[in-house]
C-alpha cells in the first residue's frame, strides 16, 4: 500500500486514525512492520509529513482541529473521488453483488519478479489466495488490473474470471478461510476488551490500555481485506472496536 493511499483511507474515517503526530509517533509504523515484516521507508515520518503537505497543497485532503485543539485530516471532495476509484472496499455496508472476480494465472519460474508483482497487486486490490495461483475477490477492480497487466507485459498469462455460484461447498467457511476473518476479528475483539477494561481503571493505566488498543486497532485494520456485510461472519467486531476508540478522543 503506497503511503499516499494510507493517508487517503486514514482521512476517510475523518480522525478515526487520529490526529498527525500520534499517526507518524509509532502507530504507522507498528502497521507497516506487522503488514511487511519491516517499515518502507516510504512510511518514516519525514515521508509521512512531505506525503501530508503535497497532498493539502493539491487539495485532496484538509486538516481540521477539533473543540480539543487536536488537528485531523479529512478528505475533500477531490480525494474522495480517488479514495473511491481505488479503495472502494473500505466503504462500509457496500452491498455484494454476488459475482467473485476471479484471478488465475501461470506465471513460470523466469518470470519470477513479475509473478511477485502480481501477488503484491492482487493484495493491494483486496484479492485472497484460493489455490497457489488463484486468487478471489468480492469486489470488482477489472480497469485496474488491466492496466497492471498491460504494464507489465501479463496479458497472456493471466485470466481474469467472473463467477457467481460455487459448486462444490459452502461460501462462508471458504471466505474465513483464505482471509483468516476469525483472526482478524478477535484482534478486533481484543481491542473491544481492552477499551472496555480501560473504562474502569485509573489514569496512568487508563491511557496505556487505549494507547495499547488502538495500535491493536490500527494494525489490524491494515491486513482487514473489507469485505462486503454479505460475507462476514454474524458478530464482526470492527464497528464495535471503532465505536469505542472514537468515543475515549
Amino acid at each position: 500500500m503506497r503511503l499516499r493511499d494510507y493517508i487517503l483511507i486514514s482521512a476517510a474515517f475523518s480522525g478515526e486514525l487520529f490526529d498527525e503526530v500520534r499517526l507518524v509517533g509509532g502507530f504507522l509504523p507498528s502497521a507497516m512492520q506487522n503488514r511487511y515484516g519491516f517499515i518502507p521507508s516510504r512510511y518514516k515520518k519525514t515521508s509521512y509529513l512531505t506525503e501530508v503537505s503535497d497532498m493539502l497543497s493539491v487539495g485532496d485532503i484538509e486538516r481540521k482541529v477539533d473543540e480539543h485543539g487536536r488537528a485531523y485530516l479529512i478528505l475533500t471532495s477531490s480525494g474522495n473521488k480517488k479514495l473511491k476509484r481505488k479503495f472502494r472496499l473500505h466503504y462500509k455496508n457496500q452491498k455484494w453483488d454476488g459475482y467473485f472476480m476471479i484471478a488465475v494465472f501461470d506465471i513460470p519460474e523466469k518470470q519470477r519478479k513479475a509473478r511477485d508483482l502480481l501477488r503484491t497487486k492482487l493484495i493491494e486490490l483486496g484479492f485472497g489466495m484460493m489455490q497457489k495461483s488463484v486468487w478471489i475477490n468480492p469486489y470488482h477492480f477489472e480497469e485496474d488490473l488491466r492496466e497492471f497487466l498491460e504494464l507489465h507485459g501479463l496479458g497472456d498469462s493471466v485470466f481474469v474470471l467472473s463467477a457467481k455460484k460455487i459448486l462444490a461447498g459452502k461460501i462462508m467457511p471458504l471466505v474465513e478461510k483464505i482471509w483468516d476473518l476469525k483472526k482478524i476479528n478477535k484482534n478486533y475483539e481484543k481491542v473491544v476488551n481492552k477499551i472496555k477494561v480501560a473504562s474502569r481503571a485509573k489514569n496512568y493505566k487508563r491511557k496505556k490500555l487505549i494507547t495499547s488498543a488502538i495500535q491493536i486497532y490500527v494494525e489490524t485494520l491494515s491486513t482487514d481485506p473489507h469485505l462486503p456485510k454479505d460475507l462476514l461472519p454474524k458478530h464482526w467486531s470492527r464497528e464495535n472496536a471503532l465505536r469505542l476508540i472514537n468515543k475515549t478522543l
